[in-house]
């Protein structure tokens, strides 16, 4: 069975008093353990199909089920449910609380999902340590690197063991270098099990993955296998 199903997704926006059609009949499936890369140029409609996914924003026709469950019919209270335990979220501004350690980052999220103190904080240390970060728990992130800053967001996104993790141009505000860090970090922990699904306008950036899925105005187009 597919984590992700999507079958005739689509999503319409009214602007100007014109109605536009930004997804039109998405149709897609994804694997558990799948790197995935969702790739295409700004107005692509590539955005709209990630909050889709994550659940931040509802289809208005089409079938979309989330590891079994079709989201489309779901309340918002449950939609908030589905994102803080199915889905562990990565931005490319980071979002981390600058008043805040690495590790108080990262337990944040497991404090709103009503987890006793113990095991918010062994989850939240044994995220740190799955991205090599257990030496800077006690940072705060003007402390820290851009891309130690992102593992911590990483970290965060982990922290609560969603199956899914689905990134938003992750390497956008980092140097080519540390970007590829970031991405064998993905790799690995797309080989342990996690799902990736990563939105990406970069090219290069999208061979990383094992698939890439190319949309052009609110299409699909393409679909291709990377052969390692």
């Amino acid at each position: 069975m597919s984590l992700i199903r999507m079958e005739g997704v689509g999503k319409r926006y009214s602007q100007g008093g014109e109605t536009l059609k930004v997804l039109d009949g998405i149709s897609l499936d994804i694997g558990q353990g799948e790197f995935v890369a969702i790739v295409g140029p700004s107005g692509s409609g590539k955005s709209t199909l990630m909050n889709v996914l994550g659940c931040l924003d509802v289809a208005d026709e089409g079938l979309y089920e989330l590891d079994g469950t079709a989201v489309r019919s779901m309340k918002d209270s449950e939609l908030a449910v589905i994102r803080n335990r199915k889905i562990g979220f990565v931005f490319q501004s980071f979002n981390l609380l600058p008043r805040l350690t690495a590790f108080e980052n990262v337990e944040l999220p497991l404090i709103y999902r009503g987890l006793g103190r113990k095991k918010r904080e062994a989850a939240a240390l044994r995220a740190l340590d799955d991205v090599d970060l257990l030496n800077r728990k006690d940072h705060r992130p003007a402390q820290l690197s851009g891309g130690q800053q992102q593992r911590v967001a990483i970290a965060r996104a982990l922290a609560g063991d969603p199956p899914i993790l689905l990134a938003d141009e992750p390497t956008g505000s980092l140097d080519s270098a540390t970007g590829a860090e970031l991405l064998s970090l993905l790799k690995r922990l797309s080989e342990q099990g996690k799902t990736i699904v990563m939105i990406t306008h970069d090219a290069a950036v999208a061979q990383q993955a094992r698939r890439i899925v190319t949309i052009l105005d609110g299409k699909i187009v393409h679909e291709a296998i990377i052969e390692r």
